[in-house]
């Protein structure tokens, strides 16, 4: 059974997930279906490490911001 657009933005993760082990059981799937969720995974973690880095040079900039607000009220 194939979802239109719009029924697949619907569903739940848990119901999309119950629909894909249904459709796994009885579909034949290439090799591509590996390399797509290796690509997504590969995704997933890039986008940890962009939102970790993110949050470091925030800090930093809030520091460096202390330090010139320090350095120009010091005069």
């Amino acid at each position: 059974m194939a979802y239109s657009y719009a029924e697949l933005q619907r569903l739940s993760d848990d119901e999309l997930v119950r629909a894909h082990d249904e459709a796994a059981k009885t579909t034949v799937i290439g090799v591509s279906y590996f390399l797509e969720e290796l690509s997504r995974r590969r995704f997933e973690r890039l986008h940890r490490s962009i939102i970790f880095l993110t949050k470091v040079i925030l800090a930093l900039t809030v520091l460096n911001t202390i330090f010139v607000g320090v350095a120009v009220f010091r005069r």
